[in-house]
């Protein structure tokens, strides 16, 4: 019984034991002088445990049983004495399993005892256990041999009493649970350790465990609020439901009255009647409104009694059904169906209703007064006299044709009235069938569609012209001066075309049919020059998602080199871009420029030459005062009049004394010599009097040469006007290229700016709501530790007071929701750049010219605002009735932009110029007022500001023209607006201004394109 017994050493948990021995080693010295110190008679008793389990059930205790016994080494010894036989019968009697081995340093251990009680928890006696040392840790299951029971011969080693609880294979092969105590003893004398285990079978309560582990699953998974209360109104057992239900916690409410939860007024009035009856054997079920947190409900409650297996009433089951959604939905179906009856009533639609056999049943009052007949009349076969004697034959065969085969009917009748009226109808009616799918009635609408009658024939000959405008527009678009090419183009520039128009031919000379089919021909016929330095830096200017605009030369089909003016706009699509161009040939532009350079650089040259024959031969040059003393005459005067000097004074100038343009005067000089002289007189004042001044140029010689001169002058006079001509379209082609490029270019960078604000803001937006779920989740579980734990460590009630909880967990929810408030607000202001861009609605469309109005202003709105040098500026509305009109809405927001922002201008001026008091500072007002006059919009935006001077008021609308410093003005915005008003919308744009009383603009567009 006391021989060593060697185990296998190929076994993982002796080789762990090994180690530990090897480890504890150094130890042994120390633990050698410690237990000197005791007695080796000292006698030790060891505490017996005994671990109780409740089980939350009603009127149900279970017990784990002994887990610890009063056994020790001394006590038990290798072979219990005779006189301990007592103390045998009672190891041997009890339920535990009591075994005592001694564990020496190198691993090995050696059976002392083994109690009767193996047989009973084991499944093997303690013959077989002694027998066989290997047999009971084979039977252990591996995954709990390996975690549990190897890691105890550390606790061995240190002294340690450790209970456990691990599986075990019984001798009928059956899983039992074990629940095992050991405690250890250093033996110095034989130099090892006693051991001694009580172990028990714990299966029974393992399964009562997962049992009633499984019954709280299945309470908490019910979607109704259960609750346990005995006689005495305490609650024994909640599941998850009824927690949430009364927003508590189950130690809130487990243990406590109805009373103490519901308060007196329920308890008394509701509780307690329906408890009574309800322990009197009763089933008590009722339905009533609560108020749940912020909102009421609908609950069905249920006491039902709760019997124990002798029959008698321990307590009451509660339980609470949530029924708001059902009481909301039928009191919705009732609402529905009040609404059904006074929408069929009021419907503009006839409504009526037969049974299987056709026979009408109902009709509504519509349907009456389309047919002309009473209900009366209107009943069985009746309602058929309301349809048109032409119709009514080929209506009733195939109303009766729908009735046989109980399908739908659909068809287009006339009605006519007792009083003659025809009327054209569109009818419909289907089955209306029951549960089963067998057919009841029928029911049946019908519509007026005369007047859509009326207008099918004007609908087709719309159409007819609307496909001639759409072929006279493609007529148009081919034999426009601007040719449009749309092609795809990669990282390579290599161009794929997609789109050649009509204008190709003229421009490049070749056919779209042409350019498609080679991709490299319009770029192998540029100009080497402007090839490298102008068209491919372009070209690759696009990939930064830039506009371009350039002109380049190009070799016509005829071969000829033209200039021409290209224009590029693009969009990435994948791994290319998509590159719409607009090419114009300006070759006779740029010729023209040439020609007014060198017509330029003719006129300089002859001013040059003017002024040296100026110098060189001088006019004659009299002056006379108001006597007609000659006070002046130079010497040219004197060769072209041949007038000795004391002539001068008796010298008739009668002849030379006119006044404005100049004339032409015969006169015989001094020699008798005709000459023909060009006279001018202007009113001067010589030395401080009033005189007149006499040009006089002797044009005798030049009047031979006049015939031609006349004619060349008229040449030229042509030219200069075919010039200013082409002047004048040069500067209204630029003028609609800015606005197009401006405009084009706002919409994409508005649309892209919105864009990309509007992902990061989604993603803010999307978050916030899990945000705000997660800090109150963690303000609960902080309430829950302070609830749990209300005398928290000194240490936290510092690291509390540093980061002021309090202050944090009120002012935490208010950020949240200011974050989602301005999340909100940047959503909006997305939404408003991306309708004020209508990048996507570049054509003309139905819009609303109140949201491009809102929309623009809230754009403005930073500019609005006040500021440190002026109060903010208040905007005032008066918006009438306005339909929606056909326009080009993003060019209208232009406009709005442009006068509205000029307003602010002229207020801000105001602020500079007149630094007005406080009381006028606080009147800077905008007014915006919009109504239908005589079948047009209207629009009038006005200011208070200092207005507009006349002079200035008279060009306003012209191209590049402005009042504003350098830098802050193009003087394109109002001349954009205009052509947009006027030349694109068919509209008015009026200024009216007053000084000191601000400006008004007045946009008024047709109502009907």
């Amino acid at each position: 019984m006391n021989q060593k017994t060697p185990l296998t050493r190929s076994t993982p948990w002796q080789n762990l034991v090994k180690r530990q021995a090897i480890a504890l080693k150094q130890l042994k010295a120390q633990l050698s002088r410690e237990r000197r110190r005791r007695k080796q008679a000292e006698a030790r008793w060891h505490k017996c445990q005994r671990r109780e389990r409740t089980i939350s059930y009603p009127n149900s205790r279970a017990s784990g049983g002994t887990t610890a016994g009063a056994v020790g080494c001394d006590c038990l010894g290798i072979a219990l004495p005779g006189s301990d036989t007592q103390l045998r019968d009672i190891l041997n009697r009890a339920n535990a399993a009591i075994v005592s081995f001694r564990l020496f340093a190198d691993g090995d251990w050696a059976y002392e005892y083994s109690s009767a009680g193996c047989d009973r928890v084991f499944g093997y006696t303690a013959a077989e256990m002694l027998a066989d040392p290997h047999l009971w840790l084979s039977r252990v299951l591996p995954e709990d041999r390996d975690t549990k029971i190897v890691p105890l011969f550390e606790a061995f080693f240190r002294e340690e009493s450790v209970t456990v609880e691990y599986r075990f294979r019984h001798k009928d092969d059956s899983l039992r649970w074990i629940s095992a105590t050991y405690t250890s003893r250093r033996d110095e004398a034989a130099d090892c350790w006693s051991v001694t285990l009580v172990a028990t079978d714990i299966s029974s309560l393992k399964r009562t465990e997962a049992s009633l582990r499984q019954y709280e699953r299945i309470l908490s998974a019910t979607p109704d609020g259960i609750a346990l209360v005995d006689r005495h109104y305490r609650y024994l057992l909640i599941n998850r439901t009824y927690m949430t239900w009364h927003f508590k916690r189950r130690e809130e409410i487990v243990g406590r009255s109805m009373h103490e939860l519901l308060g007196d007024d329920t308890f008394e009035n509701i509780v307690k009647p329906h408890f009574q009856r309800c322990l009197r054997g009763e089933i008590v079920q009722y339905e009533a409104w609560f108020d749940y947190r912020t909102q009421p409900r609908f609950v069905s409650v249920t006491y039902a009694p709760y019997m124990e297996t002798n029959g008698t009433i321990s307590g009451v089951v509660l339980s609470l059904h949530d029924l708001t959604q059902l009481k909301r939905a039928e009191e919705a179906l009732q609402q529905s169906e009040e609404r059904f009856r006074l929408l069929v009533n009021a419907s503009p639609v006839g409504i009526l209703q037969t049974d299987v056999q056709g026979n009408c049943t109902f009709v509504n009052p519509q349907w009456l007064k389309m047919a002309g007949l009473s209900p009366e009349e209107a009943r069985g076969r009746g309602w058929s006299r309301a349809l048109h004697p032409e119709d009514r034959d080929r209506i009733l065969r195939e109303w009766n044709e729908t009735v046989r085969a109980g399908g739908e009917f659909s068809g287009e009748y006339r009605f006519r009235t007792p009083e003659g009226r025809v009327m054209w109808m569109q009818g419909n009616a289907v089955a209306a069938r029951d549960a089963q799918g067998n057919t009841t009635g029928y029911l049946g609408t019908i519509a007026d569609i005369t007047d859509r009658k009326s207008l099918e024939l004007a609908l087709s000959t719309a159409l007819e012209r609307a496909s001639q405008a759409e072929s006279k527009l493609n007529d148009v678009l081919n034999t426009a001066p601007v040719a449009i090419v749309c092609y795809r183009l990669d990282s390579a520039l290599h161009i794929e075309y997609e789109y050649c128009s009509g204008a190709c031919e003229r421009v490049y000379g070749y056919t779209p049919k042409e350019l498609t089919a080679d991709s490299n021909l319009c770029l192998s016929r540029v100009h080497p020059e402007d090839l490298e330095s102008i068209v491919l830096p372009n070209l690759e200017a696009i990939f930064a998602g830039n506009r371009a605009s350039f002109e380049f030369r190009f070799r016509h089909r005829d071969g000829n080199w033209r200039w021409l003016s290209e224009t590029l706009a693009s969009r990435q699509e994948g791994e290319r871009w998509i590159v719409t161009a607009a090419i114009a040939d300006i070759t006779d532009r740029k010729h023209a420029e040439a020609e007014r350079n060198t017509l330029l650089e003719a006129i300089e040259h002859s001013q040059t030459c003017l002024r040296t024959i100026v110098e060189a031969v001088l006019d004659g040059l009299l002056v006379r005062d108001r006597e007609g003393n000659i006070q002046f005459i130079n010497p040219a005067a004197i060769d072209l009049l041949g007038l000795p000097p004391d002539e001068w004074q008796s010298y008739d100038l009668g002849m030379f004394l006119i006044s404005g343009d100049s004339t032409e005067v015969d006169i015989a000089t001094a020699t008798g010599d005709i000459r023909t002289l060009e006279v001018r007189s202007v009113d001067i004042h010589w030395q401080d009097r009033p005189a007149k001044l006499i040009v006089l140029r002797d044009i005798t010689t030049r009047q031979a040469a006049e015939a031609a001169l006349h004619k060349s002058e008229a040449q030229l006079r042509q030219k200069a006007e075919e010039l200013q001509i082409a002047l004048d379209e040069l500067k209204s082609t630029q003028t609609q290229l800015v606005q197009w490029e401006k405009m084009s270019s706002l919409g994409e960078l508005v649309a892209g700016v919105a864009h990309e604000i509007n992902n990061p803001v989604s993603f803010i937006y999307g978050n916030i709501e899990h945000l705000n779920n997660y800090v109150n989740d963690l303000f609960l579980l902080i309430q829950n530790y302070q609830d749990n734990s209300p005398q928290p460590s000194p240490k936290i009630r510092e690291l509390e007071a540093e980061i002021e909880l309090d202050f944090i967990r009120d002012d935490l929810p208010k950020l949240i929701k200011s974050m989602q408030v301005g999340t909100e607000r940047i959503r909006a202001i997305v939404l408003s750049l991306r309708n004020f861009s209508r990048i996507d609605r570049a054509e003309l469309l139905h819009a609303n010219l109140h949201e491009g109005i809102d929309n623009t202003l809230l754009i403005l709105n930073h500019r609005l605002k006040a500021r440190p040098d002026r109060p903010a500026i208040d905007v005032i509305r008066h918006y009438g009735n306005l339909p929606n009109i056909f326009c080009y809405a993003g060019e209208l927001n232009q406009v709005f932009m442009n006068i509205l922002s000029n307003a602010i201008d002229a207020l801000e001026d105001k602020i500079e110029r007149g630094q007005p008091s406080k009381s006028e500072s606080e009147n800077l007002k905008i007014y915006i007022k919009t109504k239908i006059k005589k079948n047009r919009v209207q629009i009038k935006i006005s200011d208070n500001g200092l207005g507009i001077p006349p002079h200035v008021k008279a060009k306003i609308f012209d191209p590049f023209f402005t009042t504003k410093s350098v830098g802050k003005g193009t003087g394109l915005g109002l001349s954009i607006s205009y052509q947009i008003i006027v030349e694109k919308h068919g509209g008015m744009l009026d200024c009216i201004s007053h000084p000191d009383r601000g400006t008004e603009f007045i946009i008024s567009l047709p109502l009907h394109s």
